[in-house]
């Protein structure tokens, strides 16, 4: 099992509502959109398709890691993974996980994502 240091500490683990830093979050819920690296690892590097499960990608971890040719897909996977399973704890099946490029014909990137977060504040 993954931990982050201190996480446990600060917030409430047996509730799954942990965050990165032991910043406490609501449990997530609906859809959630992934993009620009993870779209790029999952659906470019990995084949997956966009609405991909974690399941799917922990597979295709398993097989990249095992091959061995190239090391990067391994640990883009293994990083995908762990972010979104450990980190942002969505492996809830009330999440509808989808890795995107484009939303409204428009191609969006971290630089947005970040827009958006300093927008709502």
């Amino acid at each position: 099992d993954f931990r982050l240091s201190g996480s446990d500490d600060a917030c409430k683990p047996e509730e799954k509502r942990c965050f990165l830093q032991g910043v406490e979050k609501p449990p997530p819920t609906g859809k959630f959109i992934a993009f620009a690296y993870f779209y790029d690892t999952v659906v470019g590097k990995a084949g997956l398709t966009s609405t991909a499960s974690l399941s799917e990608i922990y597979e295709r971890g398993i097989l990249a890691c095992s091959a061995m040719n190239d090391p990067c897909p391994c640990g883009d996977l293994a990083y995908v993974y762990v972010l979104l399973k450990y980190g942002l704890k969505l492996e809830s099946a009330e999440i509808d996980l989808h890795f995107q490029q484009h939303v409204d014909g428009q191609m969006i990137g971290w630089a947005v994502g970040a827009l958006l977060d300093y927008l709502q504040r």
